[in-house]
């Protein structure tokens, strides 16, 4: 039998602000820092904090909105393309998750698409409830690697550090996954 798949608890930890006027590329570039201002981009989320730490804020925050242990927790699918730091996707990972109580989780790691993590990690999730798993936990986190890594070509976007993490579950609460 296919079980329905439904998202709730969301939560997310997220950076600092900080002008986006002092990145490098902006600062050689005052008609390009005046384009993104009048555009709306005016600040960007900095955290000195790594992704596995903003992830297990959001992982905790997630699971105490939920009212779930952590050992109702089947699966956490975790995406993210910070990849500057080899512990960030691997010690630090499990650290993190171990840290929230998830030890008895199985971790999948979702990558490649960038900004389009999220979608991603929703599909696997979704899948994975629809497959029969009662709870899969979710996250996306990541972190810039440098300030002039903050600018996304064509100069349209600026990357924040953070986390967003919620539940996908069989539970008919919050949206209906479709």
């Amino acid at each position: 039998m296919t079980m329905t798949p439904f998202i709730h608890s969301f939560a997310s930890v997220l950076g600092e602000p900080a002008s986006i006027c002092g990145l490098p590329q902006l600062v050689d570039d005052p008609l390009l820092a005046e384009y993104l201002t009048s555009s709306g981009l005016a600040h960007y989320l900095q955290s000195a904090a790594s992704p596995p730490e903003l992830a297990a804020h959001a992982l905790r925050a997630t699971l105490e909105l939920a009212e779930l242990d952590p050992r109702q927790i089947d699966v956490v699918v975790w995406g993210s393309t910070s990849f500057q730091n080899r512990a960030w996707y691997c010690a630090d990972v499990s650290r993190a998750l171990g840290d929230v109580g998830l030890w008895t989780a199985t971790p999948i790691g979702v990558t490649l698409s960038e900004c389009g993590n999220l979608i991603a990690v929703l599909r696997v999730a979704a899948g994975l409830v629809a497959a029969g798993h009662a709870n899969v936990l979710v996250v996306v986190t990541d972190c810039a690697a440098s300030p002039e890594q903050r600018l996304v070509p064509p100069s349209v976007a600026v990357l924040s550090d953070g986390a967003a993490a919620c539940v996908v579950s069989a539970d008919p609460r919050g949206f209906e996954i479709r």
